[in-house]
């Protein structure tokens, strides 16, 4: 553990302009360096054919891009999946990557003639002598009653630990890949620690960098007006956002409800842009005289009862608008890499996002949430997922206030009204973190594990209502 530290730095030219006016430019950065971020010290582990050179992150990712063009749906009966895996599946299916099962699983032992999956559960016929192999793991990674597509850690778990491979003569076998260990009997293997499958601690691998442009417009008080006008146009990227003071949840696991990395070997996986990036800012705020009563453009004649009540108004306000934050779409209750966190979904295809409502009455943050849905896949093993990729609505906001001083005719006294208007134009901006909120175990604005007539759906709102208040102050 290392103290997390962080390096800030800026450069500013300023100039002054006419009418008051002045112009500051600004380039503003920050380092963030040591940042606690939460791995898994037990993961499996992606071990390397020493043979080959493929590693088992190469060897199931083949494995499943095959189950992927052949889902499970695809087969109307058990038997149709058994007649495809005893027909379809071998070496050639899997291609160069299968050569990492025939070497890193130990060749049968004497007296067998063929490899089998939890005793040939799956009625499998196999092909005879090494053959088999590739037959006997493809069904215990994608067998429709034991995995599935995304779920390839249960496969692991299979040959580590629950001899789940076997043979002919009912001898087990599982995962070597250390000298002097030989593969047969009871295991475990050498993928999954024989302590603990998961143990998540604290390392100060975290890193994070924000740059940004900066430009202020702003005008002194003067002929009735002041202002100041705020553009600020930023990156800001990182692996995780979290304050380490944060906890996780058990689904949403990603960005702003924890620090757990999917893949303690690759971190960087996770790089991207900050949850709470916005590439565009612009603020505002005014204070303007109204230009009417005594010694104004309008009735700059008037005096008594008509300037105590047209003259002397004041109009301020504020302003703001962002662009949109960005979102991760959640992996469900999948485990393609780590046995303890999904993850997150990989994008395939960049959806159109904003604020839309759907045939079922619900607001998505996708344009057609159906649609949408195939746009992303559970993620291959190692892969860390798309993190942040897509970008939902950014905050907005018009405050206003109208106000009147009138002066007493006692020194030192005067009476105030103000008429205030918050969210004036009544904007809506979804929240795209607003799934966080409900506090169920699985509250992401998407995930994979939802209906795709529900992905995507917002639960909450960026901004607030309109609403007006109305002050009078006597001041004494």
């Amino acid at each position: 553990m290392k103290n997390p530290y962080a390096y800030a730095f800026d450069f500013s030219i300023g100039r002054e302009l006419p009418n008051r006016l002045s112009l500051q430019l600004s380039y503003v950065g920050r380092l963030g360096r040591n940042l606690l971020t939460q791995r898994d010290l037990r993961q499996p582990l992606d071990i390397v054919d020493p043979k080959s050179g493929v590693d088992y992150y190469a060897a199931a990712t083949a494995l499943a891009k095959v189950a992927l063009a052949h889902p499970n749906s695809s087969f109307p009966t058990f038997q149709d999946y058994v007649s495809f895996v005893n027909s379809s599946i071998n070496d050639a299916a899997i291609g160069p990557t299968a050569v990492y099962w025939h070497d890193m699983l130990p060749p049968l032992q004497a007296g067998a003639t063929a490899y089998q999956s939890f005793g040939n559960f799956a009625g499998l016929s196999p092909a005879p002598g090494n053959q088999s192999l590739i037959q006997a793991i493809y069904d215990l990674y994608y067998d429709p009653f034991l995995s599935y597509v995304g779920n390839e850690v249960v496969g692991i778990g299979d040959l580590d630990l629950y001899r789940g491979l076997g043979d002919n003569t009912g001898k087990a076998y599982t995962f070597c890949a250390q000298p002097g260990c030989t593969g047969f009997g009871a295991g475990p293997g050498n993928y999954l620690n024989n302590q603990a499958t998961s143990m998540f601690a604290w390392s100060s691998i975290g890193k994070s960098n924000y740059n940004a442009l900066q430009a202020t417009l702003r005008k002194q008080f003067g002929s009735g007006l002041q202002f100041d006008l705020n553009y600020t146009y930023s990156k800001s990227i990182d692996i995780t956002s979290s304050a380490a003071r944060l906890g996780w949840a058990s689904c949403c696991n990603v960005g702003s409800p924890g620090t757990r990395l999917a893949n303690a070997f690759d971190p960087n996986g996770r790089r991207a842009v900050s949850d709470f990036d916005t590439t565009h800012q612009i603020n505002a705020n005014w204070i303007a005289e109204l230009p009417f009563g005594k010694g104004k453009r309008f009735a700059g004649n008037a005096a008594g009862v008509t300037n105590a009540l047209i003259g002397g108004w004041q109009l301020s306000g504020l302003a703001r608008w962002t662009s949109g934050f960005p979102f991760t779409v959640d992996n469900g209750n999948f485990w393609p890499t780590n046995w303890d966190e999904q993850g997150i979904a990989q994008m395939i295809t960049r959806p159109r996002t904003g604020h839309f409502r759907q045939a079922n009455g619900s607001i998505s943050v996708f344009a057609n949430s159906t649609a949408a849905f195939a746009d992303f896949q559970h993620p291959f093993p190692g892969q860390s997922g798309s993190r942040n990729v897509v970008r939902g609505d950014g905050d907005a906001g018009l405050d206003m206030a109208l106000s009147k001083r009138w002066m007493m005719p006692f020194e030192g006294q005067s009476l105030q009204f103000r008429w205030e208007v918050f969210n004036l134009p009544n904007l809506h901006r979804f929240n795209v973190a607003s799934g966080l909120q409900t506090g169920s175990a699985c509250a992401c604005i998407a995930s994979l594990q939802q209906l795709p007539e529900s992905f995507g759906a917002f639960t909450g709102l960026l901004t607030q209502p309109r609403v007006m208040q109305f002050a009078l102050r006597y001041e004494f």
